[in-house]
């Protein structure tokens, strides 16, 4: 993981990006398209626009978990005050009609965790998005959905509709 820290590091700081930044839209886009695959065009000329669209979406998303990787590295390897990251939701069926809404840098970290603590290793993640403010969208939920906690008891295709359209 290191190794991805500092090969985005340089890319930072070929921006003239040193120090702590924001993780924006425009940012994660140039440095894909300047720096992680300046030839995207021409490679995936040939593919469909769907499949393209769909490749994009998952190098894009993989560039905004490495410069939150980055931002964590630069903040003492802590997640504290860093408020990017993604919103999720962990389902399990040993607690049918609860589901967990929480945030965090990693979310394929964070579901090992939860799985850690369970003998049938049976949570699940079945949505999750990025977040340029993930605390608040978090607080957001729990306060309008009125969870228990971190917990909302309901319907989980209610949730995943909300979390699609980004709507609380």
């Amino acid at each position: 993981m290191q190794d991805i820290v500092d090969k985005y590091s340089g890319f930072l700081e070929s921006e003239g990006i040193y120090g702590m930044f924001d993780i924006t839209d425009s940012l994660v886009r140039r440095i894909y398209f300047k720096y992680v695959y300046p030839n995207y065009k021409t490679k995936y000329l040939s593919l469909s626009k769907k499949r393209r669209h769909k490749i994009n979406a998952t190098q894009l998303n993989y560039t905004r978990l490495s410069l939150l990787r980055v931002k964590r590295a630069r903040n003492g390897d802590s997640s504290s005050g860093i408020k990017e990251g993604y919103v999720y939701i962990i389902t399990n069926p040993a607690f049918p009609g609860y589901f967990k809404i929480g945030s965090a840098l990693d979310v394929k970290k964070r579901l090992s965790q939860y799985q850690t603590y369970c003998p049938k290793r049976d949570f699940e993640m079945p949505i999750y998005y990025f977040s340029m403010d993930r605390y608040k969208e978090e607080r957001d939920y729990h306060s309008q959905l009125k969870c228990l906690g971190e917990w909302y008891e309901g319907d989980v295709d209610f949730l995943i509709k909300l979390f699609k359209e980004k709507r609380i």
